[in-house]
């Protein structure tokens, strides 16, 4: 696999990876092995591996370490060109690491991995492939 044109699953937004660091999960880590299986990524975004930093134990944070460096995750960093659109979108969802995920799942037109449907629809459109937790 290389970074240059990946072809991504989904995107997993901060309750994805929480869900995964706290190993409360089963259908991350299936999409992760699928993803891996299938020469695919699964993008992690920066903001959202960041508050899953945040809030972990120090036993969480090894998984998050884990996640990090597998070969199907893709960790994407926030890119100054971003700023208009997640400043504008984090004040519509109220958190910037879940409008980076919008972002992400957007720009690359692939589906969202998120607990919380609702308010990722106040961005994407009620139809957008959504992976509910």
């Amino acid at each position: 696999m290389t970074h240059s044109s990946p072809v991504v699953a989904a995107v997993l937004d901060t309750s994805a990876v929480t869900a995964y660091m706290g190993g409360e999960s089963i259908e991350v880590g299936s999409l992760l092995a699928g993803a891996a299986l299938r020469s695919q990524w699964a993008v992690v975004p920066a903001l959202c591996l960041a508050a899953a930093y945040r809030d972990a134990t120090p036993e969480q944070a090894l998984r998050l370490d884990i996640l990090m460096n597998l070969p199907a995750a893709l960790v994407t960093p926030v890119v100054p060109d971003d700023a208009p659109v997640l400043g504008g979108w984090s004040r519509v969802v109220e958190e910037p690491d879940l409008a980076h995920a919008l972002l992400e799942a957007a720009s690359r037109h692939a589906p969202l991995v998120t607990a919380h449907r609702d308010i990722a629809t106040r961005i994407l459109p009620k139809e957008w492939p959504i992976i509910e937790l």
